[in-house]
């Protein structure tokens, strides 16, 4: 074929298309990872005892621990009860805390927090996320809103964490909590 202003167009088009199936496929390839990432939600492997402690304060500790971590505060003998952040110095920037054992173990507690000026609930989020220092392929939350109610959840091998609370806006009370539950030991029988 002479070289003739027809034949540089098909040479132009033959290279055009290759670069372009090139490019498509690459596009293709480069979507298909990113969907594999977002969609696959990462595993929090921790154990409960790898568990983040609050204030010391950790999953299948038992009542001696407690007392012991505690020793300022009188714990009854009930297994639900709370515990008043101003009743002592570990407990400080504390409103209170709702502990549950069974089998002479603390399988759940929820600590609510003074507002220490967290503009929002993302920002206590975000704080709580850090100060638990989980590693970050484990902290990607499924998250929970509705209305003025906002929960972040992460589920862990052996334990769950919610993290959240509630803004009402307008001036009035903000609510920011943190709860770790053990599933596993709540629906334990008692032995």
């Amino acid at each position: 074929m002479a070289n003739t202003p027809m034949s540089k167009i098909t040479s132009l088009s033959r290279t055009t298309i290759i670069i372009s199936i090139v490019a498509i496929s690459l596009a293709l390839f480069a979507i298909y990872k990113t969907a594999q990432y977002v969609t696959k939600k990462p595993q929090c492997n921790l154990t409960i005892e790898q568990a983040p402690n609050i204030n010391g304060i950790k999953l299948g500790m038992t009542r001696e621990e407690l007392e012991e971590l505690l020793p300022d505060v009188s714990l009854p003998s009930s297994e639900d009860f709370s515990i008043n952040g101003n009743l002592s110095s570990k407990l400080t920037g504390i409103e209170k805390i709702n502990l549950r054992i069974k089998n002479n173990r603390v399988y759940s507690f929820t600590v609510d927090y003074k507002n220490k000026g967290w503009g929002n609930l993302n920002e206590f989020i975000d704080e709580m996320l850090l100060k638990m220092d989980l590693p970050y392929a484990q902290t990607e939350p499924s998250e929970f809103e509705k209305d003025s109610i906002k929960f972040s959840a992460i589920r862990c091998k052996d334990f769950t964490i919610y993290i959240g609370g509630a803004d009402f806006g307008g001036g009035l009370k903000r609510s920011f909590t943190v709860s770790l539950t053990n599933f596993g030991a709540m629906f334990e029988s008692r032995k």
